[in-house]
């Protein structure tokens, strides 16, 4: 009787370590899998054109919109201006970091940004009799790694949240699904009207 007692309560205690231990190797696997999910998450971070902002609340009033870079060229200089505007603000990318060619970013711009030529329109504004707001049209120049330069005319802040990045010659154009005209637009055509002669 008591070899029988012995041999249950050692079965049991080795059923019970075995249990633990295969609760202790799940929890293990888990924290790995956890781990690695994080650290992929940090290396596939998305990469950025201009500042993102922190929060909501600072993302309100800016523009944001994912440029694919289907130019065949890596861009070294991307900045963007109202139209109204004489001269284009710093560079948007930093120092050193380039947009590679086939690589997706996303555009971030904050019209109200401190710039003296967003002061001086808001000067100019301010000066003016109260009118209906007029839409702001925003150009970009970006600038490739051979030290050439291309504009694109009229961003579709807003009606897109993502757009193709093209060039043909020397004119950059981009497609994208516009949600006013529910249909894909392309900007080749005004793009190349647009273009110094």
């Amino acid at each position: 009787m008591k070899k029988k007692i012995v041999t249950i309560l050692m079965t049991a205690a080795i059923g019970t370590s075995l249990l633990a231990g295969q609760t202790v190797m799940a929890a293990d696997t888990e924290t790995a899998k956890a781990d690695d999910t994080g650290d992929s998450k940090e290396t596939e971070e998305e990469k950025t054109i201009g500042k993102k902002p922190e929060t909501d609340k600072d993302a309100e009033g800016v523009f944001s919109l994912k440029f694919k870079n289907l130019t065949g060229k890596v861009i070294t200089e991307v900045t963007v201006k109202n139209e109204k505007d004489e001269k284009y603000p710093d560079n948007f990318l930093e120092k050193d970091d380039k947009f590679a060619a086939d690589e997706e970013r996303t555009l971030w711009f904050d019209p109200n940004a401190d710039t003296e030529d967003a002061a001086e329109t808001a000067d100019d504004k301010d000066t003016e009799e109260a009118s209906e707001p007029e839409v702001q049209k925003y150009d970009m120049q970006i600038t490739f790694e051979d030290g050439t330069t291309a504009t694109l005319h009229t961003l579709p802040f807003g009606d897109t949240e993502e757009a193709e990045l093209h060039l043909e010659g020397e004119v950059a154009y981009i497609v994208f699904d516009s949600k006013d005209l529910k249909k894909s637009v392309n900007t080749k055509e005004t793009e190349q009207a647009l273009a110094p002669k």
